[in-house]
Order: C-alpha cells, then structure tokens, then sequence
C-alpha cells in the first residue's frame, strides 16, 4: 500500500483524504445550503436595497438563478451550474456566496485557473469566511502551489480557530514537503478539535511509520481500531510491511 503521506504522494491520494469540506458530496450539500442563504438574503434585503442599482425583481431573478444553478450542480451538470450562477452574478455581482457557488463549479470542471479567481472574488468581499480561504487553499494544494495553499489555510483558522479541516490541510503540506515536526503539531491540534478522527488519525499514524517511530504508530492504530477497523486495518498492513 502506498503511503498516504510520504513525499510526492500527492497525485496517489485519495481526495477524501485531504478534501473533505470539498469531496463531492459534501460539496454538493454545501452548495445547495449557500444558494439557500443567497436567496434568503436576497428576500430579506431587497426591500432596502435602495441605492444599490438592484430592484426587488432583479433580486428575485437573481434568486432563481442561485436555485436553478444549485439544482444543476446537485445533478453534476457543473456547466450549467455554471451558467446560472454567472446570471445571478450579473445581477448581484456584491454577492459573496455567488461567487464562491462559481468557483466551486469551476473546481469541479477542474478549471482550477478560474477557481482561484472566483474564490479571490468572494473573498474580496467576505473575507471572514473560513470555508471560502479552505477551498481556495484546497485548489492551491492540487497546483501543488503549496505556500498558497499554506496562506489560505491559515487565513481559514484565523476566521475560525476550530477549523479541523484547516488544521489537517496544514499538516498535510508540512508532510508532503519533508517538515515533519510541523506536520505533527497540526495533526495534533485537528485531534485537539476532533480526538475521534479518523483521517487525522491514519495520517499521524502513516507519518511516525515514514519517521520509524513504530511505536506512535501503533498506538495510532490501536487507537483507530476503536473508531474505524478498516482504516486500522490499512494503517496495520502499512506498520507490518514496515516492520
């Protein structure tokens, strides 16, 4: 079995275990609760959306488009999502969550190019939201942009401090890039947040077996075996080969 995290690796990965925010069916849930929030912010603000250029049937144009374009990215046709979400953002262009609705169909069309700029763009105007910085992060790691990607993980766990995801990504990069101390201190504080989870767990295990520190692995997966015994089971198969 190949190591989750030695260096190179990356290509090798499943993306469940770097992307979990963005693996596609948590996508698709997160997607479709953003355009719920675009359109809910777009029925409560357009009364006073005076001085904005935007009327209350614009607003509600804007809105079916968010719907139509989640409906379409729940389906995975991503392109069409696509299509919908850049009309709702004609309308609205002010719109964070649009924004972040286009990049994430880009992602997924793996445009990561027009990903990046779309991610920027919500950002640029709601820059307290740690999902927006996560994902962006997460595109950078898949260019293999890794101080890009170090930069927006750490701008996400500024924004929220219980990011486990965030913390994960970051002990990842310092994994893959040979600064195994730090991957350690990043790993164990996403087990600060979450002490149950389980590929946090198989990474800190996987990273004492490159380390040869057999006996923090096997205390990873004894560990494991108490909350996945499949995923113990890898973790075991990597110690024995090991050993």
């Amino acid at each position: 079995m190949i190591l989750v995290f030695c260096r190179g690796s990356l290509q090798q990965t499943s993306r469940s275990d770097i992307d979990w925010i963005s693996s596609p069916d948590n996508l698709r849930r997160r997607i479709i609760l953003s355009a719920l929030l675009v359109s809910l912010l777009t029925i409560v603000s357009c009364g006073g959306r005076s001085g904005t250029g935007v009327t209350r049937e614009q607003a509600e144009m804007a809105d079916a488009y968010t719907e139509e374009g989640a409906k379409y990215f729940e389906s995975q046709k991503f392109d069409k999502a696509l299509t919908a979400y850049k009309h709702a953002a004609e309308i609205t262009p002010g719109n964070a969550d649009i924004h972040y609705s286009i990049a994430s169909a880009y992602s997924r069309m793996n445009m990561s190019d027009e990903a990046i700029a779309s991610y920027r763009q919500a950002i640029a105007i709601k820059s307290e939201n740690p999902i927006f910085h996560y994902d962006l992060g997460v595109t950078f790691v898949r260019e293999k942009k890794y101080e890009d990607a170090q930069l927006s993980f750490a701008a996400a766990i500024k924004n929220n401090p219980s990011f486990l995801e965030a913390y994960y990504g970051m002990g990842w990069i310092y994994a893959e890039t040979g600064k195994y101390p730090e991957a350690i201190q990043n790993y164990k504080k996403a087990l600060d947040i979450d002490p149950y989870n389980v590929s946090t767990h198989f990474a800190l295990g996987s990273l004492y077996i490159i380390l040869g520190d057999m006996k923090k692995a096997q205390k990873e997966y004894n560990t494991l075996l108490g909350i996945d015994p499949e995923r113990a089971d890898d973790l075991l198969n990597q110690i024995n080969k090991k050993e």
